[in-house]
């Protein structure tokens, strides 16, 4: 499977980078963000740098769904990334353990603490709703992959069982010294470049 996500496109240089250098898998979440902060950084906006650094996680999201597809808490089958003229809060969308298709919101923060907002979780719910036909009234029918460790009080609120939290620890405790990981996104990356 090749990666879909157009961003690796963009960002094909730096994410090989990335990728080459934890292949051997002594690597963490942690290292992960700190080496997007870098490279992001070395953008000369803001805006530039925040683009970047979403977009790499939105890299590691796709490569996560795939590595872990089949795992019944975390896995997505059919992981697809949405067009970018089509996401207005919905970054992919895919197939979960009980065979619902969901929305897929990914969230970076270089702060954990800084947490998912409630209106960037009511545009992924009404884009997915609205534009893309998905029922995200059910459980875990909104997946939020995020760097941060949590939700805010008024998503958690109005949202509720809706939204699957994959969280900077539960990615972490994937991820962490991982070799197969490592060396599968590595793979994957590598595989994309050399289509």
């Amino acid at each position: 499977m090749i990666i879909k996500n157009v961003m690796l496109a963009t960002h094909s240089r730096q994410f090989f980078e990335i990728v080459y250098n934890f292949r051997n898998g002594e690597a963490t979440l942690r290292q992960f963000i700190n080496l997007v902060d870098t490279m992001g950084n070395a953008f000369p906006t803001e805006e530039e740098q925040n683009k970047f650094k979403g977009d790499c996680l939105e890299i590691l999201a796709e490569i996560f769904f795939k590595a872990f597809q089949n795992d019944p808490s975390v896995g997505l089958k059919d992981y697809t990334p949405v067009s970018i003229e089509n996401d207005f809060g919905v970054d992919a969308t895919g197939i979960n353990a009980n065979n619902q298709k969901v929305a897929v919101q990914v969230k970076y923060r270089h702060n954990p603490n800084d947490l998912v907002l409630y209106e960037e979780i009511a545009k992924t719910y009404a884009s997915g709703e609205l534009m893309l036909d998905l029922n995200l009234k059910q459980a875990n029918s909104i997946y939020v992959f995020t760097t941060a460790i949590g939700l805010t009080p008024a998503c958690q609120k109005v949202f509720g069982n809706k939204i699957k939290l994959i969280n900077i620890d539960i990615i972490g405790d994937y991820i962490r010294n991982n070799t197969n990981f490592w060396n599968f996104a590595y793979e994957e990356v590598f595989n994309y470049l050399n289509q």
